[in-house]
């Protein structure tokens, strides 16, 4: 059973009672067999939840990107949350970097593509010619 601290009033916020039964159960490792499996499955929809909630917010920021798909298909997690990378706004390359720890991409290779953007599609950085003309 929770504890009084953990009990929710009313109304309260689905993903805060998924989080307090998702620790619940998972601080106990003696669950008959049949429970265990209703404990993986609460786990993968916490996670797909998670996912589309993540989905949500990066469709909102109006960079095309589809929910469902993002939920669904790994590689297109990836190359999206690379593909946020590639900005000049703040707010979006901090939403680039915590979904890349949150799906476990490599930050070198967030870096490496936001410098890539950088140097090659900004617009931030001076054209060859005008770079040479500086180093002359």
């Amino acid at each position: 059973m929770l504890s009084s601290s953990a009990k929710l009033k009313d109304g309260a916020d689905p993903k805060e009672l998924i989080r307090l039964v998702t620790q619940h159960v998972s601080a106990y490792s003696d669950w008959p067999e049949e429970l265990q499996k209703l404990i993986s499955q609460l786990h993968v929809y916490n996670e797909r939840l998670t996912d589309f909630t993540q989905a949500q917010v990066l469709q909102g920021l109006g960079r095309g990107v589809d929910v469902q798909r993002f939920s669904s298909d790994c590689d297109y997690k990836k190359e999206t949350i690379l593909g946020l990378t590639e900005t000049l706004e703040d707010d979006v390359y901090r939403i680039s970097l915590s979904l890349a720890k949150r799906y476990s991409v490599p930050l070198w290779e967030v870096y490496m593509t936001h410098l890539e953007f950088l140097f090659t599609d900004s617009g931030t950085f001076p054209s060859d010619s005008s770079m040479r003309h500086v180093l002359l």
